[in-house]
């Protein structure tokens, strides 16, 4: 299984018995000529030096390199080490170089196909060639890494992954924290005796997977607890007027929600703390916002974002976020996804809703059932006034009427007894006659008297009666 490689231009051409180690070549951005049968792939520092390598690991050897200063050093180093290897092989102990060969040689052979690989993304960065590097880590079950390895993803393949499945959604899936699958082929970089994945596909369909899993184990995890639905069942102010927000700073989303909050009438007072809203500080900036709010005896809370995919909102499924939302002792209102795109976060929160300008019309339409509410009462509120100052109006009215025929019927009656007495006195002695008279009209006049007085205490009493009455009236319209 013999590989040649030339250097020619801004290419290597590679040649010979090359199908076993195809798939490695592609990683290096090789494409195959049908008609010469020959591989040709950018030339790099990195391709070169892995070819190199390949070559003399299959037995075969560098046939010519162009008169570039580098290529030639390369070309020196490359037969330099081709000798020193043949040197050792000759004795019972190797070389440093012909290790490194050997080792690449057994990971070609073993390993001579791409492979599926699953880990979790650290130390992501992205070169000024576009070449992108990370490392592929296999936590333990304290959160460390046990085991890692370096991986690359070289600018052309990287070039072939943002066609293919769109740059924004690449980049929200390759980041640090994100547990990934990719296909990649094992090389040795001899230079440093060390592994490293030469990636040329990622899964996105499996990283969504586990973005779905890990946030149904934190709402399985807070319902075992018993405060999953601890926020939900907080009451919601009548008079939401102290809101604490939480959003990126100089965000679009902070813009829109105070933009379509200033649309109504009613005086806000907000309490803006800055926070992340994605990447590995986004939980921790969340989880400090949400404490110092809470303690600025805030109405209500909110947390907003602009939309985002399932990876891009991975941050919001953290076990400690979404507990320490479950926790509040205020109602959280949440807008950080669109659509499909749901968290952790979402789930325990008071309420939900899809977008901020969305967040900002709920709180609108809650101060607008207020106002309704207070203008519905103010209504009865009269109507039943009405109804009680028109029934005790008859009841005056029944009462006055009775007073009156009251003293109509004594005035008759005195009157009566009055005109009888003197038909008696006039019918007695005849002699007494004039003495009874005078007394009959002193009595009159006593009795006129009387009846004048009567008279004064009944309008009295009715005047009273009036204005009792009266009073009761205004005390049940004030109660």
């Amino acid at each position: 299984m013999s590989i040649h490689i030339i250097r020619q231009g801004d290419e290597i051409i590679a040649s010979g018995r090359t199908f076993p180690l195809k798939d490695r070549i592609k990683a290096l951005g090789g494409s195959f000529n049908g008609s010469s049968k020959k591989w040709h792939v950018p030339y790099s520092e990195d391709s070169w030096k892995a070819l190199v390598a390949l070559s003399y690991a299959a037995g075969g050897q560098v046939l010519e390199v162009s008169s570039d200063d580098q290529a030639q050093s390369t070309s020196k180093s490359s037969h330099h080490v081709a000798a020193a290897s043949q040197a050792e092989a000759s004795s019972s102990a190797l070389g440093v170089a012909a290790l490194m060969m050997q080792v690449a040689s057994c990971i070609a052979g073993a390993f001579p196909r791409t492979l599926w690989i699953i880990g979790e993304i650290q130390n992501y960065s992205r070169s000024s060639r576009g070449s992108t590097y990370f490392s592929l880590a296999e936590p333990s079950s304290s959160g460390k890494a046990e085991y890692t390895v370096g991986a690359v993803i070289w600018q052309d393949r990287h070039r072939q992954l943002v066609e293919r499945y769109g740059a924004k959604q690449l980049d929200e899936l390759l980041c640090d924290g994100m547990k990934v699958k990719v296909q990649a082929m094992i090389t040795l970089y001899s230079g440093r005796g060390r592994l490293s994945l030469n990636v040329s596909d990622v899964d996105l369909s499996f990283t969504q997977g586990e973005i779905a899993l890990a946030r149904q184990k934190v709402v399985s995890e807070l319902k075992k607890q018993g405060i999953f639905y601890r926020n939900k069942q907080l009451a919601f102010p009548l008079f939401p007027r102290r809101i604490g927000l939480i959003s990126a700073p100089g965000s679009r989303a902070y813009s829109d929600f105070i933009h379509q909050l200033q649309a109504g009438p009613w005086g806000w007072e907000v309490l803006f703390c800055p926070a992340a809203m994605q990447g590995s500080r986004s939980s921790y900036e969340v989880r400090s916002a949400l404490r110092v709010l809470q303690g600025c005896s805030c109405d209500v809370l909110i947390i907003t974002r602009g939309g985002g995919s399932a990876a891009d909102l991975h941050s919001f499924n953290d076990f400690e976020l979404a507990r320490a939302a479950a926790l509040l002792d205020v109602p959280l209102l949440v807008a950080i996804g669109h659509h499909e795109d749901e968290c952790a976060l979402q789930d325990v929160a008071h309420k939900e809703l899809k977008t901020p300008t969305a967040l900002a019309d709920y709180l609108l339409c809650c101060m607008q059932d207020l106002e309704q509410r207070v203008q519905d009462l103010t209504h009865q509120l009269s109507a039943l006034l009405e109804r009680v100052m028109v029934g005790h109006g008859i009841s005056l009215e029944r009462s006055s009427r009775t007073l009156c025929d009251l003293l109509s019927s004594r005035q008759h009656e005195i009157r009566g007894r009055l005109q009888l007495q003197q038909s008696r006195f006039y019918e007695a002695a005849g002699e007494q006659m004039h003495s009874k008279a005078q007394q009959l009209t002193a009595l009159g006049v006593k009795l006129s008297w009387e009846l004048t007085h009567h008279q004064q205490q009944i309008h009295s009493g009715y005047h009273r009666l009036i204005h009792r009455l009266l009073f009761a009236v205004q005390q049940h319209g004030q109660e």
